[in-house]
């Protein structure tokens, strides 16, 4: 998506649902229009991707970071 937020600009919230797209083709069309909002992490151009156990947990980790959930 054209609108796709840095996973570490992006503001969670307690309420939010994190969902991930497939390894190899990411989410389709129609799964994208019905999102909220659309976070990625950025990654140097032609450089090797991560695989998507490593990029959750990027994602999870900010927004565990973001709403104090360490300190509980």
């Amino acid at each position: 998506r054209e609108d796709a937020i840095p996973h570490t600009d992006f503001q969670f919230s307690e309420d939010d649902i994190i969902i991930v797209g497939s390894e190899h083709s990411g989410f389709d069309k129609a799964d994208l229009e019905r999102m909220d909002a659309c976070v990625v992490i950025p990654m140097i151009k032609g450089r090797r991707s991560m695989n998507m156990a490593i990029a959750t947990t990027f994602v999870l980790g900010e927004a565990m970071r973001q709403l104090n959930m360490f300190n509980r």
